[in-house]
């Protein structure tokens, strides 16, 4: 790396308070001068035989609240707890602006607002190749495809030059709404030049391209048509891809859906008032109703695709869930990754499920999700479209900066590696 500028020439630093050695707390601070901004601002959901009693972990914000003063605003790149999940702590301590996309932002409205913090909140919307101006930043949204949607990247041009950070991302050619990522500005970006690329390294260690969730869909349509009695599918309430295509095949297979657990039910409200999301005329009823149809008329779309602890999924797994009892022939579809360190809980509730006579379809068995990480193919497209001067691997385990600081250099370019620095962090119990 060059040596550092002289103190009288302008500088950058780049502060990761998480997200540089787990899965989660994603949260990195830009800062010139006396003045920063914030890239996500997450959580992360610990494993409970090493915290145990602890529900979340946050960053630690001593840092930035210190510089209070110059702390002049928080981008979003995405509605996933592990980037906004922590905003709430943050803005009980400070005013700051917080901008994002607008799915995004409503997400976070809904967190605010449980938390009672919604009406101070300044929340301010951005959209693909929008540019806001922040003290001595400008910094532009790029469109990319994660498994949720409204996703973007930032291009933060600074004082020594353009920062680009992908956030979570994927090169989906087709995705279920036809909204590609933004190569050509990526590319662009590359053309004029790139200072530091900061790119998601989750799925670091997977060869090749990371699927289509157009290829899911497929999938999902070839067991729903072989399902014979009820369908039951679980998966992340903010993978609103997912369930657009889960509402549509019922649709058309005459099927009729019902929701199961709250933060699968207020994401399909925001969403579809944002007009993301279109529910089919009529396939949507409360659960009592679906009751009355024939189980092979009847799709139940669940929370719980973790196993976690009294969930939708966990409960109907052990026979304690108040409306739903899982019978022999119904289909049980876990349409989700397993989050590292959810393994045990995932194998007890699909072994439960197992004994109740259903049939159960997961990651291990069969074709019923896609990554919404970018695997070592597209890591090496995205780097050939930037052009850095230098690369710093972000979000993922050690193993993954790793395995991405030594992945093979683009044309003309050094990787080097960064000592990775530990973040303080907070550990949460809910009272």
């Amino acid at each position: 790396m060059d040596s550092p500028p002289p103190a009288n020439e302008p500088a950058v630093r780049l502060i990761p308070l998480g997200g540089l050695g787990e899965i989660g707390l994603n949260m990195m601070l830009v800062e010139s001068g006396d003045d920063l901004i914030a890239i996500d601002c997450g959580l992360m959901f610990p494993d409970p035989d090493e915290m145990p009693g602890i529900d979340h972990v946050i960053p630690d914000f001593a840092y930035a609240l210190a510089k209070r003063d110059g702390f002049r605003a928080v981008f979003l790149t995405h509605g996933h707890e592990d980037h906004i999940g922590a905003l709430s702590y943050l803005l009980r301590s400070t005013r700051v602006p917080v901008y994002g996309t607008p799915l995004t932002l409503a997400l976070v409205a809904e967190r605010l607002r449980e938390q009672g913090l919604l009406e101070t909140a300044d929340l301010r919307a951005m959209r693909p190749r929008d540019r806001i101006e922040v003290g001595p930043f400008r910094v532009e949204a790029i469109r990319v495809i994660h498994s949720i949607v409204d996703g973007i990247g930032l291009a933060i041009d600074t004082p020594v030059g353009t920062i680009v950070h992908t956030g979570d991302f994927k090169l989906d050619p087709s995705p279920l709404d036809g909204e590609t990522p933004d190569y050509h500005r990526f590319a662009e970006l590359g053309e004029h030049g790139v200072l530091v690329l900061c790119s998601d390294s989750t799925n670091v260690d997977r060869p090749g391209h990371t699927r289509s969730e157009s290829d899911v869909g497929q999938a999902l349509r070839t067991h729903f048509e072989r399902a014979t009695g009820r369908i039951v599918l679980a998966t992340f309430a903010s993978h609103i891809h997912r369930i657009q295509k889960v509402l549509t095949l019922a649709a058309e297979l005459g099927r009729t859906v019902a929701l199961l657990g709250m933060s699968m039910q207020k994401n399909i409200t925001v969403a579809s008032a944002l007009g993301i999301l279109r529910i089919p005329e009529g396939v949507l009823v409360p659960l009592e109703e679906l009751g009355r149809l024939p189980r092979e008329r009847q799709v139940i779309l669940s929370t719980g695709s973790q196993g976690e602890p009294n969930s939708a999924l966990a409960l109907m797994a052990v026979g304690e869930h108040k409306y739903v009892q899982v019978e022999r022939g119904d289909l049980v579809v876990i349409s989700a990754r397993v989050i590292p360190g959810h393994e045990r809980t995932i194998g007890r509730v699909v072994n439960a499920l197992l004994r109740l006579g259903a049939d159960v379809l997961y990651d291990d068995n069969a074709f019923v999700h896609v990554s919404g990480h970018a695997s070592q193919e597209d890591l090496k497209l995205m780097l050939n479209l930037t052009r850095p001067r230098y690369f710093v691997p972000v979000h993922g385990e050690y193993r993954h900066l790793l395995g991405h600081a030594h992945a093979e250099p683009w044309p003309g370019r050094q990787a080097f590696e960064l000592p990775l620095i530990r973040p303080r962090r907070v550990a949460l119990a809910e009272q």
